[in-house]
């Protein structure tokens, strides 16, 4: 007993036996997720995804923000800078903005800035507006709407008593408008206003009226006179005598010097300034028959369209005969001078011709079936003709025209163009004038 080594009693018996244990279950098998759940945190995790893009295009918008303030500031300094460049003077004192209607010159205003900075703005705005082919493009977009019948004509004058003889538009925005009783009548081409009857009127017929470069008004009338008016106030300022028959056409040149067409078959040459007055140079005769339409070209020359069938050519300068241009088979009603020196003609024959300025050869002849009754020249030498078919159609040198304008109640007997570059057009037998 003593030798035994002592022990707890619980050494003394044997431990009771441990029942075995089975494998442990998985642990995911207590934590599995629901489908639900799931769905949670995804959509939990989407919206921090969101949020910090929300955070990411905040910060983009406010960006945007300041660089928009940025462009209008330069848009402001911009639009100054081109009202400087459009009233600031430009070679030769002409405004090359001056032919264009007003939507025109926002359009161009893109073009500009679309290719320099502010900076660049006013030369190439000048570029630009001087350009033929921006000048043409305006017109043709504008016509457009006549045509497809979105835009209609503007009536300026529409309770005439008396049938309208003669248009002429001034640099002030005035419209003078000559009619069968001998007077002239002023409209404001901006309010649509009557502002004045002239005074001292013609005792016929008011057959042509011009506006000279000084802003006189020149009025020739079927009593064989030809009267001046102040195109400020339009007080008299003189008749011309010297014709014997009807003064049936006028043109007048950048230096004051005036030509009276006749049915006496001559031409009386006239030079008036404000200060030196008006005095009689001479007579140009040889025209065979009575003169019909009087127009000036850029290089000196003057067309007369006359009964005799031709188109008789004069030096502006010194009154030398210089041939005729001739082909049509009755009498030329209507002449004009393009830009660049194309001459057309309109005759009683139903044909338009078209001659080079150069040498007087013939460019092309179209036949006109319903005829030719007034010609002018708008921009970027764009041809605006009336027809027997009480129609305006425009013609940019190419043998069909580029559109027929809507037709009108009655004959288009005059045309006109203001200085933005509007068509003013007068109709005797509905005693109307319309602005397109």
């Amino acid at each position: 007993i003593f030798g035994a080594h002592p022990t707890s009693s619980r050494c003394m018996h044997r431990a009771p036996a441990v029942p075995a244990m089975s494998s442990p279950t998985p642990a995911a098998s207590h934590f599995d997720v629901s489908p639900e759940l799931r769905n949670v945190h995804a959509r939990q995790a989407e919206i921090h995804q969101l949020r910090a893009r929300e955070a990411e295009f905040t910060e983009q918008i406010d960006r945007a923000h300041r660089a928009r303030e940025e462009v209008r500031a330069a848009l402001e300094e911009t639009e100054a800078e081109l009202e400087t460049a459009v009233l600031a003077p430009v070679a030769g004192g002409v405004d090359p903005t001056a032919a264009f209607p007003d939507e025109i010159l926002w359009m161009i205003l893109v073009r500009v800035l679309a290719g320099g900075t502010c900076g660049r703005v006013c030369r190439r705005w000048h570029a630009v507006c001087a350009g033929a082919t921006a000048k043409k493009q305006a017109w043709e977009w504008r016509w457009a709407g006549y045509t497809h019948g979105k835009a209609t004509p503007r009536t300026l004058r529409g309770d005439a008593e008396s049938e309208i003889y003669s248009l002429a538009t001034s640099l002030n925005h005035a419209l003078y408008c000559g009619d069968v009783d001998g007077e002239i009548h002023v409209w404001s081409t901006v309010t649509n206003t009557h502002l004045q009857t002239l005074e001292e009127r013609h005792t016929a017929a008011v057959l042509a009226l011009v506006v000279g470069n000084d802003g006189t008004v020149y009025s020739a009338s079927a009593d064989s006179t030809v009267r001046l008016w102040s195109g400020e106030d339009g007080s008299h300022l003189r008749k011309l005598k010297g014709h014997t028959g009807e003064v049936t056409c006028l043109a007048v040149g950048l230096d004051g010097t005036l030509y009276s067409g006749s049915d006496d078959t001559t031409i009386r040459v006239w030079h008036h300034t404000r200060v030196g007055g008006t005095r009689y140079l001479r007579t140009l005769e040889g025209n065979n028959g009575k003169v019909w339409s009087l127009a000036l070209s850029n290089d000196g020359r003057l067309y007369s369209g006359v009964a005799g069938n031709v188109v008789r050519v004069w030096s502006a300068v010194d009154g030398s005969d210089l041939g005729a241009l001739e082909g049509h088979t009755h009498a030329v009603l209507t002449v004009a001078v393009g830009a660049d020196g194309t001459v057309y003609s309109g005759s009683e024959d139903f044909t338009l011709r078209m001659w080079s300025g150069l040498d007087g050869s013939p460019i092309r002849t179209l036949q006109m079936g319903d005829g030719v009754l007034y010609i002018v020249i708008g921009a970027g030498n764009t041809v605006l003709i009336s027809d027997g078919e009480n129609r305006v159609s425009v013609w940019n040198g190419g043998a069909t025209p580029v559109r027929t304008l809507q037709t009108f109640k009655s004959f288009v007997d005059v045309m006109a163009i203001g200085q933005n570059g509007r068509l003013f057009i007068g109709c005797r037998d509905d005693r109307k004038v319309y602005e397109l």
